[in-house]
């Protein structure tokens, strides 16, 4: 919900929204993994963040590569006419 909130805030698709919300995402998620399944020590909290920086690589790269694809898709509709909405 607060990346469709981040979204709506920033209003476009762009590098640095996009970045902020897989970040976003990353803290709020892995949050959840440290309360559900690590030790409740500032241990135990960097282990989990540092466990899950490879993952994070992967959460950028695919919702770089998805964002790009939707503008695009998004941008043929327009040209085509088939989307007409008030900017």
């Amino acid at each position: 919900t607060l990346v469709s909130i981040l979204g709506y805030i920033i209003g476009k698709i762009n590098l640095y929204s996009i970045l902020l919300s897989s970040l976003l995402f990353f803290i709020i998620s892995n949050f959840g993994v440290w309360i559900l399944g690590y030790p409740k020590t500032f241990e135990g909290f960097f282990l989990c963040y540092f466990n899950a920086i490879p993952f994070f690589g992967y959460t950028i790269l695919g919702d770089l590569f998805y964002s790009f694809l939707i503008k695009l898709v998004y941008n043929y509709f327009k040209r085509k006419n088939y989307i007409n909405l008030i900017s």
